[in-house]
């Protein structure tokens, strides 16, 4: 963290001056005069950021109290199939897709409309 100081200082350094001269053998006695440094202090700070991002996250991780975490939710199926209608409803486990890892991408093609595809 950066800051200016816009009046005062941090204080000042160590120094000696004379405070007499010893009458032996005339040489001056100096005395110590002790640095008085007074840096600022914060009281106290707030930091905030915004993030918009372009497109949803397809995978994520975090890494909070030295534990890692998916914050997103999982999907470990997906129904294919209407609910609504007298067609069979098919319940694929992702697991059981060969070749499927986590963060791939699912396409999910809708009968109806392709526009109306998902990615998963």
């Amino acid at each position: 963290m950066r800051a200016r100081i816009v009046s005062g200082s941090y204080g000042e350094a160590a120094k000696t001056v004379e405070s007499g001269i010893l009458e032996t053998t005339r040489t001056p006695i100096y005395r110590l005069i002790a640095a008085t440094y007074k840096p600022p202090a914060l009281k106290s700070l707030t930091l905030s950021y915004r993030y918009e991002a372009e497109s949803r996250a397809v995978a994520c991780r975090a890494y909070n109290d030295f534990i890692y975490i998916d914050p997103l939710p999982t999907i470990e199926s997906v129904v294919v199939g209407s609910a609504t209608s007298q067609e069979t409803v098919q319940v694929v486990k992702l697991s059981q897709i060969e070749g499927f890892s986590v963060g791939d991408r699912l396409r999910i093609p809708s009968a109806a409309s392709p526009a109306d595809s998902r990615d998963y």
